[in-house]
């Protein structure tokens, strides 16, 4: 009898994006004047950079906003993020603001790179599954939403594959669950190998179908080059949240030379909201061609 062993799939959760909303309007100029040790710009970026200060430096990301959201990226640890979250409340409240107490703090987005280490015919997957979307890209790959989780999965034929749209790890799981349920019905040989309790997950650092971005996002036919996509999106965001936009359209999109300025706004506006989103496409529109 063949067993699987332990590690024949691996999950690694990435890119967590949560969001929460201080429920006042702050002054941002006045941020950053008043605490210079804590708090910077970015050239053309409608935010502030939270860096922390003395020993609590933030080794992720985190944007605060005018309308009092912030945004927190590249920390795993809730037992930090609550701390990053007290630590700017208290900063609000020492320049006269008043931070509600109950933020909304959720999970918006998160990316999970998973491996079962067999190859998998995505054609016949994609020709077979309802939901599927097979791209012929430069990676080509298999992009299905799975029904049961909402959960959006990117399968490459090495057997490789990303989860996007849920930062709830047993969700996650379920999703891949589902995927080999897909997978073993086709009949493949390749998978008949496979338990799927035998699974490792690590932590390690959404489906925009039905959303439509406000504002400048609307009705927009512009396009831009994914190359300067990337660039603008890490000048502006940092690295952290740029890589996971980038893993977002590649997934909920695919991997394309040129963009439509409307499907960005699509995918990042779940990320870190209507204002943001806008002033960021309003940068991209003056490279669009």
């Amino acid at each position: 009898m063949c067993t699987a062993l332990y590690s024949d799939v691996e999950i690694r959760l990435r890119n967590k994006v949560c969001r929460a909303d201080f429920g006042c309007t702050v002054d941002l100029n006045r941020v950053r004047l008043e605490l210079p040790d804590k708090y910077t710009v970015r050239e053309n970026f409608p935010g502030l950079v939270y860096k922390g200060g003395g020993q609590r430096k933030a080794s992720g990301t985190v944007l605060l906003f005018s309308n009092g959201s912030i945004i927190i990226t590249g920390e795993d640890s809730n037992e930090i993020i609550t701390r990053i979250l007290g630590d700017v409340a208290s900063d609000l409240r020492s320049l006269g603001y008043q931070p509600r107490e109950n933020v909304g703090l959720r999970v918006v987005n998160s990316v999970a790179q998973f491996r079962m280490r067999r190859a998998v015919d995505i054609v016949l997957f994609a020709r077979s599954t309802p939901g599927s979307r097979l791209d012929r890209s430069r990676f080509p790959a298999v992009t299905w939403r799975d029904p049961r989780t909402g959960c959006t999965i990117r399968l490459f034929r090495n057997g490789a594959g990303v989860v996007l749209g849920s930062g709830d790890q047993a969700k996650i799981k379920q999703a891949v669950y589902n995927l080999y349920e897909i997978i073993t019905k086709m009949g493949a040989d390749e998978t008949k190998g496979v338990n799927a309790n035998h699974i490792r997950m690590y932590s390690t650092g959404v489906n925009n179908s039905d959303k439509e971005p406000k504002g400048a996002v609307n009705g927009s036919s512009q396009e831009v080059d994914r190359v300067r996509l990337s660039e603008l999106s890490v000048k502006l965001f940092g690295a952290s949240i740029s890589r996971t936009l980038m893993k977002n359209i590649d997934i909920l999109i695919g991997e394309k030379q040129r963009y439509a300025l409307k499907e960005i706004g699509q995918v990042l506006v779940d990320l870190i909201g209507d204002a943001p989103t806008n002033a960021f496409l309003d940068k991209l529109r003056e490279h669009a061609a």
